[in-house]
């Protein structure tokens, strides 16, 4: 375990708290015209990365965070595609 490897567990569950309610209000609205494809593509390759970083460091306090955002970011992902392209095709 890293010196401050607690701190960036709990800065990862603020972030999901965070996170948290952008999930809800995409999943009560199925609104994602505000997220942008760029935004939500780089995210998702952070958060790989940040568990990938966690994973050969050994730090365990990351793994939890960092794939609960992975989940999060691929629902806004699915969201956003469904609405883009499924939700179109399906009104022509």
């Amino acid at each position: 375990m890293g010196k401050y490897e607690p701190v960036m567990a709990i800065a990862g569950g603020i972030g999901l708290v965070s996170f948290a309610f952008l999930i809800n209000k995409v999943y009560k609205t199925q609104n994602t015209t505000s997220l942008d494809e760029i935004w939500l593509l780089g995210n998702f390759i952070a958060m790989i990365l940040n568990l990938f970083y966690g994973i050969v460091n050994n730090a365990y306090g990351i793994y939890l965070p960092s794939i609960l955002f992975l989940l999060g970011t691929g629902y806004l992902i699915y969201v956003k595609l469904k609405n883009k392209y499924i939700n179109k095709s399906e009104n022509k």
